[in-house]
């Protein structure tokens, strides 16, 4: 159109799909397979291969768009990951959002997980450990978390050193930031709480509240630093 660019493109640089009788026929896609009932997935490749995932049984209900993503799926069901590897790992986990670029990478087991950003929840559950019900929004939020339960890191950063805790809630650019371990805590604010290392039931409210605090529990800073 007036004022538009014109390119010149070749032949072999379109990837076409015509002639296929649905989007379960691209050669990238798994869709509604034996033991991958209402399923998809979408592994894109430079070779155009075929997804891979593990030995799939009774996989149902998963939706999956990305880089090896499901490499390792079994028995996993109602899991959507969309990101370069996000659920790579992930063998029998149930009920899992993960959205972002390696989101639950090391995951294998663990579900009602929520990972939006890059990293977020990145070490959940490696092995035989098991988290539930954890919520990560953020890049690298929660991303050391491998057993917790319940806890909530919105922000960057959030949550970034928790290793095993249960009911910690942190709002804000890294909030909580250096905590490795310890119950029912709360930072509200940039950087609340961010060089507590260990203590349960603190509370951190404000822009930099608390920051000095490197340990101790039920203590309560409210306002800036």
């Amino acid at each position: 159109g007036a004022g538009g660019t014109n390119r010149k493109v070749t032949a072999s640089r379109i990837k076409t799909y015509a002639g296929t009788a649905s989007i379960g026929d691209i050669t990238d896609v798994s869709m509604d397979i034996t033991n991958f009932v209402d399923s998809f997935l979408l592994q894109p490749d430079s070779d155009g291969s075929a997804p891979t995932t593990g030995t799939l049984s009774s996989a149902t209900g998963n939706i999956g768009i990305g880089k090896d993503v499901f490499t390792d799926l079994t028995s996993g069901t109602y899991n959507v990951n969309i990101g370069y590897e996000s659920g790579i790992n992930y063998t029998t986990a149930d009920n899992n959002v993960a959205i972002g670029y390696k989101s639950m990478y090391t995951g294998v087991v663990g579900d009602h997980n929520v990972a939006i950003g890059t990293n977020a929840l990145y070490t959940a559950n490696p092995g035989s450990d098991y988290d539930t019900y954890n919520i990560a929004i953020g890049s690298d939020a929660l991303k050391l978390c491998e057993t917790g339960t319940a806890n909530v890191a919105i922000g960057a950063l959030s949550l970034y050193a928790l290793t095993t805790a249960a009911g910690i809630t942190a709002v804000g650019h890294g909030a909580l930031g250096a905590l490795t371990d310890g119950a029912q805590n709360t930072g509200v604010g940039y950087t609340a709480g961010a060089a507590t290392t260990t203590g349960a039931a603190n509370t951190f409210i404000g822009y930099e509240a608390g920051v000095a605090n490197t340990d101790g529990p039920e203590n309560t800073f409210v306002g800036y630093r």
